[in-house]
């Protein structure tokens, strides 16, 4: 039976590296947390079921590197919060498995655009640069920081296994006051109204969030 590393406890709560144990729980909770919270996921319309599909591969892919974080509840275990994080080298290479319409895709390729403009000119290295691909947190634990704690504790740890860099693609307004109190820097935005997608301007339609943006943080 493994041994749940705890990196962080609070009266209510307890922030531990993910273990695969939660591994469903962990994805239920970003499906009902993203698809009635992100913009792009909104748009997309997507079910629970095909989220936490994307998400579970997301969370199997990361596992063994032991940078995802978790926040449980003390009296229930219950997950109430993570960002799932990783090695950007390694992630690179994750294959994610297709579940029915492929509606990731146009996600999926803003998100390149992002990095192929911060990745250039850049030389990376494996164990450098974390990758902080979700943020959630359930909506009823919404308002209390757990966002800000777990993306503090994540950095914190990647920083203590050698990592230089932490960056995030921060989708909606409230992930980027998250990022930016976090002491993240915005470097580039893909702004919704002029994103296309096969021609088409397939998040046209956001209001209220001007774009994702990239944001990251030196480690040192």
């Amino acid at each position: 039976m493994n041994t749940i590393k705890c990196l962080r406890k609070t009266e209510r709560l307890q922030y531990d590296i993910f273990e695969m144990e939660s591994l469903d729980a962990t994805a239920t909770m970003v499906a009902q947390s993203f698809i009635h919270s992100d913009p792009m996921a909104i748009v997309q319309k997507f079910s629970i079921r095909e989220f936490a599909h994307f998400v579970r591969q997301l969370c199997v892919g990361v596992a063994e590197q032991g940078l995802t974080i978790v926040a449980k509840n003390h009296q229930n275990n219950e997950v109430v919060g993570v960002v799932i994080a990783g090695d950007f080298v390694t992630d690179s290479s994750l294959k994610i498995e297709k579940f029915g319409e492929d509606k990731f895709q146009p996600i999926m390729e803003l998100f390149e655009q992002l990095q192929t403009q911060y990745m250039l000119g850049k030389q990376i290295d494996k164990n450098e640069y974390l990758h902080l691909h979700m943020l959630a947190v359930a909506p009823e634990y919404r308002g209390e920081k757990i966002a800000h704690s777990l993306v503090k504790i994540c950095v914190e740890n990647a920083a203590n296994a050698g990592y230089r860099i932490a960056f995030a693609e921060a989708a909606n307004s409230i992930s980027q006051h998250v990022f930016k109190n976090c002491g993240f820097v915005a470097h580039h935005e893909i702004l919704y109204k002029q994103y296309t997608y096969d021609n088409v301007p397939i998040f046209g339609s956001i209001e209220g969030h001007s774009g994702t943006i990239l944001m990251d943080k030196a480690l040192d």
